[in-house]
């Protein structure tokens, strides 16, 4: 097992400790060799093409559930926003105002 703060090739094992390995790390688990490896395996096997449109497919999901749960969040901030408390004091007033200048207007 490897120290705190280090991260680990699920293929090999090998420490993450080379920038071009953490990046391939970061999207695949797998240092950059492995990476390689186990790309060209599915080219031999027929299986890559279907294994980069699987990757699109959870990048678009992954993107769909981000954007709604952002939308979630801004609907339940709009919601806080508006007070009905408010705007019925608001309407109130201007009711109190119309009365007013209607009697003003009729003396």
């Amino acid at each position: 097992m490897p120290g705190r703060g280090f991260d680990e090739c699920k293929d090999c094992e090998k420490l993450i400790l080379k920038t071009i390995d953490q990046d391939t790390y970061n999207r695949m688990d797998r240092c950059y060799h492995c990476q390689i490896n186990f790309e060209v395996d599915l080219k031999a096997a027929g299986k890559w093409e279907e294994w980069v449109e699987d990757l699109e497919k959870q990048r678009w999901e992954s993107a769909k559930k981000e954007i709604k749960e952002i939308m979630s969040e801004m609907k339940e901030q709009s919601e806080k926003q508006f007070d009905p408390k408010i705007a019925y004091a608001i309407g109130n007033e201007q009711q109190i105002k119309n009365k007013e200048q209607i009697k003003r207007e009729t003396r």
